[in-house]
């Protein structure tokens, strides 16, 4: 509101002297690393009781995305078991690749380590619908220009994400 930054990129907000506008919706995936014994159950049989018992890497307490998950876990009455708490998404995947626990994920975060085999995504049933929005924001009354060259260039970078503005 001080005007110190052109535009910024947010989860989500709302305030009437800021406009939004949609860049992207991320979903969290639970991943494990790539040796671990849920990779090679058969299609079906992974349960969320099962998760539950496993070690769980967790972004630190009250952020969005462990109030997300915790949701998902009381929803379908699951203990799980916290290993370990970590400020920032970047140490989880770490964890997880070394074994110490499995962990939700942005799958922004992690496409390079999922294609590289460096860690697995599992899909337990009821599948887990945790997602996030994405968005660039500037006060309504800003100069666009720097705005509309970030979301282009995001575009030109390949990601295809489509632009609406958020109300």
């Amino acid at each position: 509101m001080s005007k110190e930054a052109d535009f910024g990129l947010v989860r989500t907000v709302s305030h009437p002297l800021i406009d939004s506008y949609h860049l992207h919706t991320d979903t969290l995936r639970l991943v494990v690393p790539p040796h671990h014994p849920f990779i090679t159950l058969p299609p079906g049989k992974l349960n969320w009781s099962m998760v539950g018992r496993e070690p769980h890497i967790v972004l630190a307490h009250g952020t969005m995305e462990w109030l997300m998950v915790q949701r998902h876990y009381h929803r379908n009455q699951i203990h799980p078991h916290i290993m370990m708490e970590v400020d920032n998404f970047e140490a989880a995947k770490k964890m997880v690749m070394r074994g110490v626990g499995i962990s939700f994920l942005p799958q922004l975060c992690m496409q390079e380590e999922l294609a590289n085999g460096l860690l697995h995504e599992i899909s337990p049933k009821p599948l887990a619908q945790l997602t996030r929005k994405i968005e660039i924001i500037c006060l309504r009354e800003a100069n666009r220009d720097l705005v509309e060259f970030f979301i282009h260039a995001v575009k030109v970078m390949d990601r295809k994400l489509p632009l609406t503005k958020s109300i």
